[in-house]
């Protein structure tokens, strides 16, 4: 999984800014993939890591005495918000779907799926056509006549 859950996959926003540190382990520096707590220290660390410290010590990186290790419910509410680009399709995964995703890929994009989202530069006089016309429009950023939307699909030829 680390190969398209990492740092350089990883598609910034505001959570992923604000907590890098809340999933980040800190034996390898990279997302957490399956993150397990030291129920001592409660330190967080992907299984994979904290599996291959184990093997030659019996203290948890964070020196505590008789580790005892658990899965991290409450870091996966945190990773479940992140998303991924996929280094096959460039599309954009959630972390809870990278593996089926990643598995599944064909690396190939379909530009004409009536389901598919797309982000286009629109003016507003097109965002009014398309709202008359029923299309689910959300606003991402706008910079003084055009604007940004991430919609569904439309019939217009500015589209295509």
């Amino acid at each position: 999984m680390e190969d398209y859950i990492n740092n350089n996959t990883l598609v910034e926003n505001e959570i992923s800014k604000l907590f890098k540190d809340s999933f980040t382990c800190s034996l390898c520096k990279n997302v957490f993939i399956n993150p397990y707590i030291c129920m001592n220290c409660q330190k967080v660390y992907c299984k994979k890591c904290i599996d291959n410290w184990s093997k030659d010590n019996t203290k948890c990186p964070n020196n505590c005495e008789k580790p005892n290790y658990q899965e991290c419910l409450g870091k996966k509410d945190i990773l479940s918000k992140l998303k991924f680009k996929c280094s096959k399709c460039a599309g954009e995964i959630d972390y809870d779907d990278a593996e089926r995703h990643h598995n599944s890929c064909t690396g190939k994009t379909s530009s004409n799926t009536p389901n598919e989202k797309k982000i286009k530069k629109l003016t507003s006089d097109e965002v009014n056509i398309l709202k008359q016309e029923g299309n689910e429009i959300t606003y991402i950023t706008g910079k003084k006549y055009f604007y940004y939307y991430l919609f569904k699909y439309s019939n217009h030829t500015w589209f295509n």
